[in-house]
């Protein structure tokens, strides 16, 4: 009998977290979208409202317009983000070594979780927070450029990044762009 209870308490517990697994998935309303760049995103590629010919985007000429040129990456979402820190983040530059801020960086396109292509990830230098004794407090490479793969249909799309701060606090930008005939 006490098998059967621990065997139910864990389905329910497994479909409480089902469900809200599926209810975190950000949906931005319209008045959401497309607003100027926060502090920590520098650039994204496609642009807010901006309109690129979708054989454009599937070669990936479009993200060679950003400030860091980047080798031609088919179908992709690409952005230059720096990291938030807070004191005691000494993020790793080296995935297995550490705290990886990648992996604090997610990106949703039409509602659904892009994968991230660690191949394309730059770190184009260092951050620091220092206290009033300019002890360093914080420490991370950046700002990262960062780069997911996914192919879309001609018309318009939503993206939206998140990044995760160390206090669990979630900064997210959501913006809107069209891939056209």
């Amino acid at each position: 009998m006490y098998k059967k209870i621990l065997l139910f308490l864990v389905c329910v517990y497994f479909l409480i977290g089902c469900q809200n697994a599926n209810s975190s998935i950000p949906t931005p309303s319209p008045e959401q979208l497309d607003h100027p760049l926060p502090e920590w995103l520098i650039y994204t590629s496609p642009n807010s409202e901006e309109v690129i010919n979708h054989q454009i985007y599937e070669i990936g000429d479009h993200v060679l317009d950003g400030p860091y040129p980047l080798p031609k990456m088919e179908n992709g979402i690409c952005v230059h983000v720096w990291p938030i820190l807070e004191p005691g983040d000494f993020f790793s530059v080296i995935e297995e070594e550490g705290v990886y801020f990648p992996d604090r960086v997610s990106l949703f396109i039409d509602g659904e979780l892009a994968e991230l292509n660690e191949e394309v990830i730059m770190i184009l230098g260092t951050k620091q927070l220092k206290n009033e004794n300019h002890m360093i407090t914080a420490n991370t490479g950046g700002p990262y450029i960062m780069y997911w793969n996914f192919p879309l249909a001609i018309g318009t799309h939503t993206a939206i990044i998140q990044l995760e701060r160390t206090s669990g606090i979630i900064e997210s930008y959501s913006w809107s762009f069209t891939l056209s005939d």
